[in-house]
């Protein structure tokens, strides 16, 4: 039996270096958000978690259908299952932002995707890919590699996912790409692709004018 497969999608930083929050950012006509969750829309997830920070009240102000999704599911655009949840705690970092979105779900899903929202979502192919070595081994990471390094999005098993949430949130250990570095190698896929987005992170002014002044970026 296929897994069914979640999204949490970390936006819970201040923003610091880009100097504005990132997913208000004006993207092909729309936000910078907007683009990233109708992405989400054509990959075959069961449902997304969007997780912010302390500027949760601007998106709210450009996209005040947020709202709706605010501690509670509900359809984003007719497309996702998506609920808004507010990290009181960014400073403690991305591994905070994690654990606040585990806490969404009634029951551990069977699997989910982790996807920083300053990393543009991967082509499809990609994603697929990391489904179908989850789907058919028991691996708890599955990771896309580019040039041997990795990237976004990881797709984490449920088992993996319940010792995510009980790691004290204080510990020097609490990174999750600390946490993957304790598991056992055989729990681990490595998985090459040939996607540039994977490796992408935008996080400072010049960054995000190099990549939108790219025009490399198609709609998947």
């Amino acid at each position: 039996m296929e897994k069914r497969f979640s999204c949490i999608l970390l936006g819970g930083g201040k923003s610091t270096r880009m100097g504005t929050p990132k997913g208000l950012l004006p993207y092909q006509g729309r936000s910078w958000l907007q683009w990233q969750l109708e992405q989400l829309s054509h990959r075959g997830l069961d449902s997304v978690v969007l997780i912010l920070g302390p500027d949760f009240s601007q998106y709210l102000k450009v996209l005040p259908e947020l709202g709706a999704a605010q501690n509670q599911w509900c359809n984003w655009r007719g497309d996702l299952t998506l609920r808004l949840v507010i990290n009181p705690e960014v400073e403690r970092g991305p591994f905070s932002s994690l654990q606040c979105g585990l806490k969404s779900w009634a029951t551990t899903p069977p699997a989910c995707f982790v996807l920083p929202l300053d990393t543009p979502c991967g082509d499809a192919s990609t994603w697929q890919l990391l489904k179908d070595y989850m789907n058919k081994s028991d691996y708890d990471v599955t990771i896309p590699t580019l040039h041997d390094k990795g990237g976004h999005p990881v797709l984490l098993s449920a088992h993996f996912l319940r010792h995510l949430s009980g790691v004290d949130p204080l510990a020097p250990e609490a990174r999750l790409d600390l946490q993957i570095r304790q598991l056992a190698p055989e729990k681990i896929a490595r998985l090459p692709v040939t996607d540039k987005k994977v490796l992408i992170n935008l996080n400072t002014p010049e960054q995000w004018q190099a990549f939108a002044g790219s025009g490399e970026l198609r709609e998947s």
